[in-house]
């Protein structure tokens, strides 16, 4: 990503004289995350063997772990394994509107606390 200017009000655009730079140089506002989301970390990502062929009705699969809850095995279709890349160990997120998506361990475990 190519951050091309900052402009404290809506600007004129005039394509002069840009500098290009960084998501670093940027100085957005922070933001804290406030959302309740439902979530489990991804113990595995298990491939079937049908995976490999064309009239499959299944696709890799999701073995999501909860020490508290248990296991629940996902088929989230080819589509989403590939817009989101799930590894082992980040977290499968469910939001409140039912979007899913997938977040890093790093990413997830300093944005979320668990709630009771």
């Amino acid at each position: 990503m190519n951050v091309l200017n900052f402009y404290p009000k809506e600007p004129q655009f005039d394509i002069s004289g840009l500098k290009t730079g960084t998501t670093e140089d940027l100085k957005l506002p922070e933001w804290k995350c406030h959302k309740i989301v439902k979530a489990a970390r991804i113990e595995k990502i298990e491939v079937p063997p049908s995976v490999h062929d064309p009239a499959a009705q299944c696709g890799p699969l999701l073995v999501l772990h909860d020490e508290q809850v248990g296991y629940w095995v996902l088929d989230m279709g080819e589509k989403w394994m590939q817009k989101f890349e799930p590894q082992a160990g980040g977290y499968f997120v469910v939001y409140e509107d039912g979007y899913a998506s997938f977040s890093p361990a790093k990413a997830f475990e300093e944005g979320y606390t668990r709630c009771q």
